[in-house]
């Protein structure tokens, strides 16, 4: 290639030498290929004709397809960024027929690449390339920092402004600072592209609802704060653990420059590897050949920063040894961590979580939790405005909830069908309430993970019908069909559960150590042992087989 003065100009002993990319992508085409599988291959050729003149007509070289985008490499960033805005002129231009106009996006960097055969390319320039032009819109033109930077170095003037979208973060690289291409006839305003901005340091959420009734908690946790750099946060499901620990995080997070950090380990296996999530939520790109745990402990050895890991409770065990190891290894690292149970480490300062204080009045009258249910029954039906008669019955619902947080965001949520009257009535206890239309934020567990056996949310484990014979067409067994119920088989403090059209169903105890096979295990048994399976005749043998399955098949 020819020299060029905005270019570093260095040529490694294996040819490698800097070039800038450009990739492209229809965006919808698979959509558009489906409702138009004729009339597309017509517009796919038409793109192809006007990308690959824009290309060389800007001395650009289209080495590689990538099923409905292009890949091009350039000696000048200038020229790749002029072919991509021609192509977009003339992509605009264009008579597309059915389809309507393809609409194109555009990613451009500038690195190391080297020849591959005759006509195709590699190296690092590539996969940045690919995720700029993942992350654009419609129509929108990315280009890196590296690219900006050669292109001020370039004194030609250009027809073209660049405006800074700020540092992102793309799976796989580093962070860069992401610049969109503007021209006067094509748009310039877009929604946020793709990717995690960096807008300061951490990832915490930011709040979508109040947070309400927990002044005394972190004012608690604060001062303990002072005293340890390992807090874990101990209470049942629901009890609010998460938000609280958030809201530390973020009341801390002033005091420690590397910024506050949250994993989220909801989605691990049980006793899985936590390195990998760490990283992910540090945002650390994957080298090859170097563990998880290496990168994560080269990132926070130095770092004064904050790292807060949700819902431990299932990987105990690996967690255990991961904080004792960034306890120990990152002297200035400040770890949250919230959990069922306590990790069991040394150093470990421990906050047990409570429900939400009865008595502790958070605005004029009102108990938090009262003011909690008013709030988000506010976010369900807009027009709820409660009468005091109506506060005393809101009062009496959050009593019977145990004053648990998750509990009365629920039943606050089934204001949006149901009356005050009928939710009082449906809810005796925490585990009454239906959590099918209820969503935790976004990020907590997708119910990939096998979730152990003590949850205080009311979740019940079914016994499938396969320990149940089949009642006989002609003779049918009335006691046997009806719904039966059962205990925990290791905890008597267990609740039962009625079941319908002959599922046994056992309320989950509050037991970590017990898996929900052991519950299908009880089942069968009790089956099998249970008055009514004595006696003779076919019903008691069906019955008696269908145990005796149930428990060879837990």
């Amino acid at each position: 290639m020819a020299e060029y003065p905005s270019m570093v100009g260095t040529e490694s002993s294996a040819g490698s030498r800097e070039s800038t990319i450009l990739t492209t992508d229809i965006v919808g085409s698979t959509a558009l290929l489906r409702r138009y599988p004729n009339e597309m291959m017509g517009a796919m050729d038409l793109h192809d004709q006007i990308l690959h003149a824009a290309i060389r007509r800007r001395s650009g070289d289209p080495f590689r397809h990538t099923g409905d985008g292009v890949l091009a490499i350039f000696e000048r960033p200038r020229d790749a960024v002029l072919a991509a805005i021609d192509a977009q002129r003339e992509m605009r231009g264009a008579a597309w027929g059915p389809t309507g106009r393809l609409q194109i996006r555009f990613g451009i960097h500038t690195g190391l690449t080297r020849a591959r055969g005759r006509s195709d390319f590699f190296g690092p320039a590539l996969p940045t390339a690919t995720r700029l032009q993942s992350a654009a819109n419609a129509d929108q033109i990315l280009l890196s920092d590296v690219t900006a930077e050669r292109l001020a170095i370039d004194r030609l003037q250009t027809p073209f402004e660049l405006s800074d979208l700020g540092e992102h973060h793309f799976k796989g690289i580093e962070p860069i600072r992401v610049y969109q291409v503007c021209t006067s006839d094509l748009p310039s305003a877009f929604p946020p592209i793709g990717g995690k901005r960096e807008t300061a340091n951490g990832n915490l959420p930011a709040n979508l609802t109040s947070f309400l009734g927990r002044e005394r908690e972190l004012g608690d946790l604060g001062r303990m704060a002072h005293e340890s750099r390992l807090l874990t946060l101990v209470g049942p499901g629901g009890i609010g653990k998460t938000r609280l620990a958030i809201e530390l995080a973020r009341s801390l997070e002033s005091s420690f420059p590397e910024g506050a950090w949250l994993v989220d380990l909801s989605a691990l296996e049980r006793d899985s590897e936590v390195w990998p999530a760490i990283a992910e939520a540090l945002l650390i790109p994957p080298l090859p050949g170097v563990e998880w745990r290496i990168q994560v402990l080269e990132r926070l050895h130095d770092a004064r920063a904050i790292l807060l890991m949700d819902n431990c409770e299932h990987v105990l065990d690996p967690i255990a040894d991961a904080v004792t190891e960034l306890g120990s290894t990152c002297g200035s690292l400040f770890l949250i961590n919230t959990s069922r149970r306590t990790l069991g480490v040394e150093g470990e300062a421990l906050y047990q979580v409570s429900s939400l204080d009865s008595g502790l009045q958070d605005g004029p009258g009102q108990s938090a939790a009262v003011r909690l249910f008013v709030e988000r029954g506010r976010l369900a039906d807009r027009r709820f405005q409660p009468t005091p008669d109506d506060l005393a019955i809101i009062q009496r619902i959050c009593a019977n909830l145990d004053y648990i947080p998750l509990a009365i965001e629920i039943a606050a949520g089934h204001l949006r069908r149901l009356t005050l009257e009928n939710i009082e009535n449906g809810v005796t206890k925490p585990l009454d309430l239906q959590t099918s239309n209820f969503r935790r934020r976004a990020g907590r567990s997708d119910g990939k993970r096998r979730r152990p056996a003590a949850i205080a949310t009311g979740r019940v484990r079914r016994v499938r019908r396969a320990a149940l014979p089949r009642a006989d067409s002609s003779r049918r067994d009335r006691d046997f069909r009806r719904p039966v119920a059962g205990r925990c088989p290791h905890n008597d403090a267990g609740d039962d559960r009625r079941g319908r059209r002959g599922f046994v169903q056992f309320r989950q105890c509050r037991d970590p150590r017990h898996h929900p096979r052991d519950h299908r295990r009880a089942a069968a048994s009790w089956l099998r042992d249970r008055p009514e399976s004595a006696g003779s005749g076919d019903g008691a043998d069906r019955r008696a087989a269908a145990a005796r399955r149930g428990a060879a098949n837990p």
